[in-house]
């Protein structure tokens, strides 16, 4: 087809720049307007556009002024970034002004040959590489250390030295413009040197601001907070220009503010005491509901011991009772929780040490991030089921970075625990989870709710004679979570099959059917229809919850999901008779376990209930005072908070350990950065997010290629989750837990062999990137080819027919057994027939049932591992050819996978196979692409298609087609053969 020379530059860029992998779509779409509104992909949008416009193509690079710095670029009119990608990097030119920057400043100090000998992929380089280039450029971004000459590395004093001779006539033509936009703003420095703490350059303030902004975030009173300016507003950063430039020249204009808003600082009645420790307490709002009121209670307790800066995230009906018992208060801040939360206490930490956070309740789950990013120790207090608790992740990820987690009841747990498995797979309950009932609230405080008087109530209900008549009680917000609708039907049901006279009382604000037509309404239509007008009465909400529940007989909880609410606690301590469902709270755990006096009865089984409930009506049961002695025995909230208090000094103690397991997997080069999470940035913290998983018992990711923490734990640990694999492993003097190769690899040879490669070709429009890969395979192969639709043969024929291969075969087959019974089953006879040494097995995976694009970035990464380009499939080959004993490669995917709900499977399979029985398969390959020795996986062209294939739709996970996945590295051992695992650097998904 006849190409313009338009689409033929287009193609040419395209090519240069997707293989440069330097474009960021994210960022692209993040920074301008445009992209978001167009039909084009945004690397499209940036070749017929951006580059003409000089629009960046990432955070680092920044076009206009490499063009104005490299003044031959604009002699060749070339577009900057192209040139970059094709001749800057080559010749070690920077992307931005702030690498020269940084550059200079390292320039003396960096060891080079350190840096060089360090990493194996360095170690070839001639000594004219710019080493330092490379790490301003790449190794920061992977994680890899920044070594300094012995010479200078113990050397603060000289290196003080040497930069306070730092004039203003030594400063760039850049930093000469910044240093006179900051000089005629009239800013007052006169704080400078007292505010802020790092090493001076210069005893002038601007000088010094202009060469450490970077290095140490300066704060100008009153005016201007780097870090605050920084975090408020992250497009500014990604530039990475001067931020108080940016401010005084335009943030201004645009209305930015430069420093913390103090006026979301309120001060408490309480004065610091210098003599205590400070704790920072978290509450969602400041009312007198069920978690707010706990929180209340517990500060109101520790406020003796500590110092109490209180979080409220937004200001409620009893703000200045909190504001009683706190000595300092950031509020109102649900707008931007983290950044507030954030900045007020980096600025408090600059004046005392915090002892730890606690955070009352999932909804603050934002404050376990920040301390966690301030090295914070923190406590999270549950009282939410994980289910209702949106976007779907947020309690997992909350447990995650909290180093102490107490709930009230083991349903509370189980239902983090369900969370944990739906999204990693992690069936371990992790060790930072503590169970512990709250306890009766021992104050509430005044000012909000009155209390009706028993007398007024039963006049509402019509009740002349108390002694004759049932009072049974619900209380809650009106909401369906508390289930207003399922005590209406209770009180139905009561109402028609008991003989004597019974009253019901919901207590609780929301219930207005003029305005909520969403509930209230059709609670008001089944109070109707049920004939309940003259039995049921709505109460408002009462400041407590005495006066009806000394008139009561009964409390019904006939919440839906109610973890363990203060309100059942209020109840026993009245002695009354507790009605709930099973499942649908923690207190049936406590009710149960202690036989105190209740009706529990299937999950919102109401009719159940209302039997129940006339049963204990009509059989008399003479009243104890059981319920009441629980409270005092079981339920004392002096010993919850002192709960509390041992756990904040656990979680510090947790945090030191954390720390220095961190320490020691860093100095040893235990965690790779860019194999474990890429996107990071920091290798500490990301590191310490991986120790603190790991004593906690989640598994996400694995620390570095050729350890598998599941494998290790298995073979090593007795199976003890709650430990840092590599960490004791490396203690042992054991530094890998299977072989790994990094390809390219260094040795390869001709590849005298002859084999397959199969693809399961089942979307048909993925033909065409499978097929650029399979250009790249070396030496002699077949390629073999299932479809599921007739009409793809001849469009795979056509596609696949100019890869090389020495003939291509095309095989419709039945949609079943996934990608593996094609493979198995339909080309059984060929690949036997042909005798292939080695077969390689892909798939057109999408993963439809994953959002944001994962099955895309899967397939990828698999592509681009086991195949990617010439070298790194003449690699892969090679290792077949070095290595006769070798029977399967696949990639060192990072994630951690378990045998999942494949077990019984499993058992099945190896039983077919003849192999030993597994309990685990910590390591296989992931999404079931490979390369293997056709004769270390022989018997799986043996196995009998009835056996093992299933119709689809398969499930997400518990199938024989998962299960064979699983034990394909077992059956290659069983055979007397090895497996290896390959990772490409950078390459991840």
């Amino acid at each position: 087809m006849f190409k313009t020379k338009k689409q033929k530059e287009f193609e040419k860029y395209k090519k240069i720049i997707e293989e440069s992998r330097l474009f960021d779509n994210r960022y692209y779409l993040r920074a301008y307007g445009d992209v978001r509104r167009a039909s084009e992909t945004p690397i499209d949008h940036f070749i017929k556009i951006g580059l003409k416009e000089d629009r960046k193509p990432n955070a680092e690079f920044d076009p206009v002024w490499y063009k104005h710095y490299y003044k031959d670029i604009q002699t060749n009119n070339e577009f900057p970034f192209i040139h970059y990608i094709v001749h800057g990097q080559k010749e070690f030119r920077f992307s931005n002004p702030a690498n020269i920057q940084e550059y200079e400043a390292l320039k003396a100090t960096f060891d080079a040959n350190t840096y060089k000998n360090s990493y194996e992929d360095l170690q070839n380089l001639s000594d004219d590489f710019d080493f330092l280039w490379h790490y301003l450029h790449y190794g920061q971004k992977e994680g890899r250390a920044c070594p300094v000459k012995e010479e200078t590395a113990n050397t603060k004093e000289i290196e003080i030295k040497t930069v306070t001779q730092v004039s203003s006539d030594e400063l760039s033509e850049e930093q000469k413009y910044e240093y006179h936009i900051i000089h005629t703003e009239n800013i007052d420095f006169s704080e400078y040197f007292t505010l802020n703490q790092h090493p001076f350059v210069s005893e002038d303030p601007i000088l010094d601001y202009i060469i450490n902004w970077k290095k140490y975030d300066p704060v100008i009173a009153n005016y201007f907070d780097t870090s605050f300016y920084f975090i408020a507003y992250p497009d500014v950063q990604s530039v990475g220009i001067n931020p108080l430039v940016h401010y005084i020249s335009a943030g201004k204009v645009e209305g930015r503010k430069g420093v913390f808003d103090n006026s979301k600082i309120q001060q408490g009645s309480l004065k610091h005491d210098a003599t205590k420790e400070t704790v920072v307490f978290v509450s969602h709002e400041s009312s007198a509901s069920g978690a707010p009121l706990l929180g209340y209670n517990i500060v109101n307790i520790l406020k003796q011991k500590y110092n109490i800066v209180h979080i409220v995230l937004e200001k409620k009906n009893i703000h200045d009772a909190f504001l009683n018992i706190c000595e300092e208060m950031l509020v109102d801040i649900k707008d931007n929780v983290w950044m507030q939360s954030y900045i007020y206490l980096k600025q408090l930490l600059k004046k005392r040490t915090i002892k730890c956070i606690i955070a009352n309740s999932v909804v603050t789950n934002d404050l376990t991030s920040v301390a966690k990013e301030l090295s914070i120790p923190s406590v999270l207090l549950v009282h939410e089921f994980s289910d209702y608790i949106k976007p779907k992740g947020t309690m997992a990820n909350s447990v995650l970075l909290a180093d102490k987690v107490i709930v009230p009841a083991k349903i509370i747990r189980n239902s983090i625990q369900d969370e944990f498995v739906t999204l990693f797979n992690s069936k371990t309950v992790p060790a930072n989870i503590f169970i512990q009932p709250q306890g009766k609230l021992p104050f509430i405080p005044q000012g909000h709710g009155k209390n009706e008087t028993a007398d007024a109530i039963l006049k509402k209900l019509h009740v002349t004679q108390k002694e004759t008549t049932k009072i049974i009680v619900g209380s809650g917000w009106v909401q369906p979570r508390k289930g207003v609708d399922l005590f209406i039907a209770t009180a139905k049901y009561i109402k028609q099959h008991y003989d004597a006279s019974c009253k019901f009382v919901w207590v609780g604000d929301g219930f207005d059917p003029e305005v909520d037509l969403a509930y209230s309404v059709w609670l008001q239509k089944e109070i109707e229809h049920s004939r309940l007008d003259d039995d049921f009465i709505f109460l408002q909400h009462q400041k407590n919850l005495d006066t009806i529940f000394s008139i009561a007989d009964v409390f019904c909880l006939t919440s839906r999901m109610d973890p363990f609410p203060n309100v059942v606690i209020d109840a026993l301590e009245h002695n009354l008779h507790i009605a709930c469902f099973k499942d649908a709270s923690g207190s049936v755990e406590f009710l149960e376990e202690h036989k105190a006096s209740c009706t529990v009865v299937d999950y919102i089984d109401t009719y159940a209930m209302a039997a129940e409930l006339i049963q204990y009506f009509q059989s008399n049961t003479p009243k104890t005072d059981i319920n009441k002695k629980l409270v005092k025995e079981h339920l004392d909230f002096d010993q919850y908070v002192s709960y509390i208090d041992n756990l904040m000094n656990e979680a510090i103690v947790f945090e030191k350990n954390v720390d220095a397991i961190t320490n020691y997997l860093l100095q040893n080069n235990l965690f790779d950065l860019s194999y474990y999470d890429h996107t990071a940035g920091n290798i500490e913290k990301a590191c310490h997010i991986y120790v603190s998983a790991s004593l906690k018992g989640i598994r996400m990711k694995n620390p570095k290629p050729g350890f598998n923490d599941l494998l290790w734990i298995e073979n090593y640990a007795e199976n003890n989750p709650y430990i840092v694999p590599v960490f004791e492993a490396h203690k042992q003097g054991i530094l890998k837990t299977h072989t790994s190769h990094q390809l390219p690899i260094e040795k390869t040879t001709k590849i005298n062999f002859f084999y397959a490669v199969h693809l399961h070709l089942y979307y048909i429009d993925l033909a065409q990137e499978f097929a650029s890969y399979f250009k790249n395979l070396p030496g002699k192969f077949d390629i073999l080819l299932s479809v599921v639709k007739e009409e793809d043969i001849q469009k795979a024929e056509d596609v696949f027919g100019h890869c090389g291969a020495n003939s291509v075969k095309v095989m419709l087959v039945e949609n079943i057994g996934r990608d593996s019974g094609p493979l198995y089953f339909g080309f059984k006879e060929v690949i036997l027939s042909n005798k292939y040494e080695v077969i390689g097995h892909f798939h057109t995976k999408k993963s439809l049932d994953v959002n944001d694009g994962i099955g895309d970035k899967w397939r990828e990464y698999l592509l681009n591992t086991l195949v990617g380009d010439k070298d790194i499939a003449h690699s892969i080959m090679s290792l077949f050819s070095l290595n006769k004993k070798l029977g399967l490669v696949f990639p060192d995917d990072p994630h951690v996978v378990d045998i999942g709900e494949n077990k019984e499977y499993v058992d099945k399979l190896c039983e077919m196979l003849q192999i030993e029985s597994l309990n685990d398969t910590p390591l296989f390959p992931v999404g079931n692409m490979f390369w293997a020795r056709t004769e270390s996986i022989k018997q799986l062209f043996s196995l009998n298609p009835d056996d093992v294939l299933e119709e689809e739709p398969l499930p997400y996970d518990g199938s024989y087609m998962h299960a064979i996945e699983r034990i394909t590295p077992t059956l290659v051992n069983s055979n007397g053969f090895e497996y290896n695992t390959v990772y490409r650097k950078g390459i991840v998904w």
